[in-house]
């Protein structure tokens, strides 16, 4: 029954975490009702990429103290392992970001079409991917605030061209080729360099 709780704990977490970040901006923005339809996407879009920050620091934590890592990786099932913990974290941890979106279209007085929620849905697992990876040049330390500020610094310059390629992307062409094919370079690079990393720590 712990176990239950804190999980259920763990998922609300970043759901509040959205809807508390899109309420502030909607109130302390001095621009008037009118003026939030032309700014609401990029908000959404970098309170997405708040609360990814938040929330994957220690993706690998409770995998590297409990030696799952190195179950998968003797077993052969590493890079598969990978990819299901990353879709199945984004189902219960993101899933809420979504169904929460069409309430925004209050907060922000404007309306959301399908694309802008298959961008959503995209770009939600694109940087969670990013950073996963990012959280994976923590293992092997100790956890302290500085090491998850190191990588909060190392996330951003990441984040910030898949930020930018998401605004853009329901409105231009090139930007949706450029995130599919920077999503694409990222499903590679994923499991090897999470692979790599692991394997660095373990012969330190």
């Amino acid at each position: 029954m712990a176990q239950y709780q804190i999980s259920a704990i763990t998922m609300l977490t970043p759901f509040l975490f959205f809807i508390f970040l899109n309420a502030a901006a909607c109130l302390c923005l001095s621009i008037g009702w009118d003026g939030l339809p032309l700014i609401h996407t990029g908000l959404i879009w970098l309170c997405i990429v708040l609360v990814t920050m938040q929330s994957t620091d220690r993706f690998y934590a409770a995998d590297f103290e409990d030696g799952t890592l190195d179950l998968w990786l003797i077993t052969g099932l590493f890079a598969k392992s990978l990819r299901i913990k990353l879709l199945s974290y984004w189902l219960f941890h993101m899933i809420g970001l979504l169904c929460c979106i069409p309430a925004l279209q209050v907060f922000y007085n404007s309306s959301f079409s399908y694309t802008h929620y298959g961008m959503f849905g995209v770009g939600t697992l694109l940087f969670l991917c990013i950073g996963a990876i990012h959280s994976a040049l923590l293992l092997g330390f100790k956890q302290t605030s500085v090491n998850t500020t190191v990588c909060s610094i190392l996330t951003l310059p990441t984040l910030l061209p898949a930020l930018i390629l998401c605004t853009s992307s329901c409105t231009d062409f090139s930007a949706l080729l450029c995130l599919m094919g920077y999503s694409i370079f990222l499903s590679f690079v994923f499991a090897p360099f999470t692979r790599i990393i692991y394997k660095t720590c373990n012969t330190r």
